[in-house]
């Protein structure tokens, strides 16, 4: 085809339909909102129907048709997983998911549907249905374009500037502390500030920046750049700066491979020796310099690059179990969020929606045969030798394709349609252009009627945007709002919740967190029963602690003992779990052995003791002594049980008490018994005040005051926690009656060297509390307007204006409040204080 040819307005208005088609699809948050995509696959239908309109009978390459047949098989596949058959004839052809099905209205003792599709998530199926739609239009439209070389230029240029774009904002939304997407988007999930973008998640940036990136190097090394090689390396080297600021380890070593990749490529083609290694060599230790320097300088990216987390390879291991339970049909495409619970076997309150491996998702969700087969035929038709027939440029689309491939082994980005719509370009890129010699068999002469294809682009689109559309009200995660917000307002009736529940169930039957908020908004009432719609959720999940904590609590009304194993149960599948699981399960615990039934085996019991002990009453001394014991056993590093054993054993020596753990219940003996246990404080922590505070007491305890207070006054002065040290040393003092050390001790206090106002402010509030507690009303007063003095605030001068009134300091009290009624014009009661301390001071001046 001529230039000419193409310049004309279809084409041209083809171009820039699929440009931005391209470039919004990334920049509206990778078009992972339905709706946005639907938008998006009308504009690159339109694209291609103008583009295929307009053109004339052409020969594509092999490669290229192979590419189209295959897009449309999956997508037609994935059709056809959506399409209800006989439940009888699903058992016989996928069994897990035939059972999956059967059980779906169990909660409603209710049997499942008599028909139901492969999918275990249709709605999800048809909104994956409307993916593969706008990939293979995006590619039919790519295609038509690639075939010239300005041709391949646009598209390649397409995807950089998109990419630049995208950096560009990844670099200013921080810098500019915007918390939202282009000032308007705020994410769902919680995102660190440094990764606001356009594309959320750093990892499918991360892709983005390399796709483009190997497509702008490629023809930097070209022999004839069809663009200034000023310009292509200027933006190679911003979008390398950028991916260091990323900090993806997935995409700094795709980065790596990629840049190779195109590097070797370039060498194959023999341009090198023309071209000259030497600027390659200075461009490369610059920009090697450069990404060492953003590294070193922020321990933000630093820390993420260096991270040695591989939880991602461990959830891909675990999704093969649904390979296994699924094998030959799978489990429905876009079905995995609601079908891994199941498989799941690590804890933790996390939603997990796609397993991070680009073969496990196909194999999981379309089956071994077709994912297997989508797999080899796609690498078929992109081999090496697709690419070394066509430009520099078509070798930068291969690089790309591979880089982006291989992190998508770890870093799943395939499911974002912004990000995946950029290979596809890649790969019309890499296969377009013109066959040299006639199509020998019927299936290569498809483009031999463009205006066939162009109608065929129209309603793939209609059909596509329809099918997505309407599924995505009802997709999983408004399901799940829908019935959240039914559970938790309150206002649903349990008829209605069965009616919202029965439909969602039908429409995801795999997913547990649909009974689970049915069953918890019934443990908090009394028109339904909540018991089959929580076992239903852990059918559904093999692991999901809420579910636990929830029973815990309903059974904690009459089976104290199942409802502690419950509570068990659901700290070791969440640890995040415990503060909820101790708030409903402490007041089921009266001995030692209802405490150690929350407590899970392991080193997590470890953590639980440390948090339950504290909250054991004071009325079950015993039972803490034991917990301690075992705290420390699974833990011999704590501090925690080694403190608490010294600490009671000088309460029981200051109440005198002879304790059956002291030696023969003598009184020497609990002595030696608490200097033992101090002395191990002392030795752990030498640097800190409790062992020295827990000797001082024991001196005192048994009659040697003045040698207890002396050793501790001493401690003080070099232990790192010198302020509580010395307040321990008041209080102590004060309780032997010793004053002056009291005094002088409060004197140090005060002088204590403080890192910020704020912290002096709180040295001179404790010691006017103990002023206060001890009668010296006007010292206190005096020691609060110094805490006031350094940091002033509402509520201090309110406790100073009071103290004033007690001390019969009317005149000083009636002007604190007035500071206050100016501050707070709008509360009455400083205007009422405000009188009653200046009638207060007028009598006393009346009185003298």
């Amino acid at each position: 085809m001529t230039h000419a040819t193409e310049a004309i307005w279809p084409g041209r208005a083809s171009r820039w339909l699929l440009a931005a088609g391209v470039s919004g699809a990334a920049l509206a948050i990778g078009s992972v909102n339905t709706y946005v995509l639907c938008a998006a696959t009308a504009v690159v239908g339109l694209s291609a129907a103008l583009g295929w309109w307009s053109d004339r009978p052409t020969r594509p390459r092999p490669a290229a048709t192979i590419l189209v047949v295959l897009c449309a098989a999956l997508t037609l596949y994935a059709g056809l997983q959506c399409i209800p058959i006989p439940v009888e004839l699903l058992r016989h052809l996928a069994p897990y998911n035939a059972d999956v099905w059967s059980r779906a209205l169990s909660p409603l003792h209710a049997p499942g549907p008599r028909f139901a599709p492969v999918s275990l998530d249709p709605s999800a199926t048809r909104i994956e249905l409307l993916k593969g739609v706008f990939y293979l239009l995006t590619l039919l439209a790519a295609l038509r374009i690639a075939r010239s070389k300005d041709g391949v230029t646009f598209l390649s240029g397409t995807v950089v500037v998109t990419a630049l774009l995208l950096a560009a904002a990844a670099l200013l939304h921080p810098a500019f502390g915007l918390h939202k997407v282009f000032g308007i988007y705020t994410p769902q999930s919680p995102i660190h500030d440094r990764h606001i973008a356009p594309l959320l998640n750093a990892n499918n940036l991360a892709g983005y920046l390399n796709v483009a990136l190997c497509l702008s190097l490629a023809p930097t090394l070209s022999r004839e750049p069809r663009l200034p090689r000023s310009v292509t390396g200027a933006a190679a080297v911003v979008l390398i700066a950028t991916q260091v600021w990323v900090a993806s380890r997935g995409g700094i070593i795709a980065m790596l491979l990629g840049v190779l990749l195109v590097t070797a490529i370039w060498w194959r083609t023999r341009t090198a020796r023309r071209f000259g290694l030497t600027p390659i060599l200075i461009a490369f230790v610059t920009l090697a310099a450069a990404v060492l320097l953003v590294v070193a300088s922020s321990n933000g990216i630093s820390g993420e690059l260096l991270d040695p987390g591989t939880s991602k390879l461990n959830i891909a291991r675990q999704a093969l179990r649904i390979v296994h339970a699924t094998p030959w049909f799978g489990c429905g495409r876009g079905a995995f969020e609601s079908v891994f619970p199941a498989f799941r076997t690590t804890g933790g309150y996390y939603t997990y929606s796609y397993p991070e491996n680009v073969l496990v998702q196909w194999l999981s969700e379309w089956g071994i045969p077709v994912g297997t087969f989508g797999l080899v035929v796609g690498l078929v038709a992109l081999r090496p030798n697709a690419v070394l027939a066509r430009s520099t440029t078509a070798g930068g689309a291969w690089a790309a394709l591979i880089a982006l491939g291989i992190q998508n082994l770890a870093d799943l980005g395939t499911e974002i349609p912004g990000l995946v719509v950029a290979g596809v370009v890649c790969a019309a890129i890499v296969v377009g252009g013109t066959a040299g010699d006639l199509p020998r068999s019927r299936i290569h002469r498809w483009a031999n009627s463009p205006q066939r294809v162009a109608w065929s682009a129209c309603v793939m689109a209609i059909v596509g945007i329809v099918i997505g559309a309407s599924a995505a009200p009802t997709a999983l995660h408004d399901d799940e709002k829908r019935l959240a917000n039914a559970a938790l307002a309150g206002r649903a009736s349990a008829a209605e919740m069965r009616g919202l529940a029965r439909a969602a169930m039908l429409r995801h039957p795999a997913e547990p967190y649909i009974p689970f908020i049915v069953g918890l908004r019934a443990s908090d009432s009394t028109d339904d029963n909540p018991l089959p719609w929580l076992e239903a959720a852990l059918e559904r999940a093999a692991i999901y602690g809420q579910a636990h904590l929830v029973l815990g609590r309903v059974f904690a009304r009459n089976f104290p003992s199942q409802a502690r194993l419950e509570f068990r149960l659901a700290i070791e599948q969440g640890m995040d779990l415990l503060p909820y699981v101790l708030a409903d399960a402490m007041h089921l615990v009266g001995e030692y052995d209802d405490a150690m039934q929350i407590v899970p085996p392991g080193p997590d019991g470890a953590k639980v003791l440390q948090q339950v002990i504290p909250d054991i009453p004071a009325s079950l001394p015993a039972t803490r002594v034991r917990l301690d014991a075992q705290y420390s056993s699974l833990d011999p590093s704590a501090r925690a049980p080694k403190i608490d054993a010294a600490t009671n054993a000088v309460d029981d020596i200051e109440a005198n008490t002879r304790a059956e753990w002291c030696d023969d219940g003598e009184f020497a003996g609990c002595v030696g018994l608490a200097l033992t246990l101090t002395e191990r404080v002392r030795t752990d922590e030498p640097d800190r005040c409790t062992g020295y505070v827990l000797l001082a007491r024991i001196r005192m305890a048994d009659s040697r005051v003045s040698d207890g207070l002396a050793e501790l006054q001493e401690a003080a002065d070099h232990v790192t926690d010198r302020v509580s040290c010395l307040e321990q040393l008041v209080t102590l003092s004060r309780r032997a009656g010793d004053e002056s050390r009291a005094e002088a001790a409060l004197d140090r206090l005060l002088g204590a060297g403080c890192g910020d106002k704020a912290e002096c402010a709180e040295n001179a509030s404790w010691a006017a509390r103990d002023e206060e507690a001890h009668g010296n009303l006007r010292k206190a007063l005096a020691l609060y307007r110094r805490a006031y003095d350094r940091a002033p605030s509402d509520n201090l001068l309110e406790q100073i204006a009071a103290l004033a009134s007690r001390a019969a300091l009317h005149a000083e009290s009636a002007a604190d409040y007035e500071i206050l009624m100016r501050r707070q014009p709008d509360v009455t009661r400083w205007r009422e204080a405000v009188a009653r301390e200046r009638e207060a001071a007028i009598r006393g001046s009346a009185s003298e």
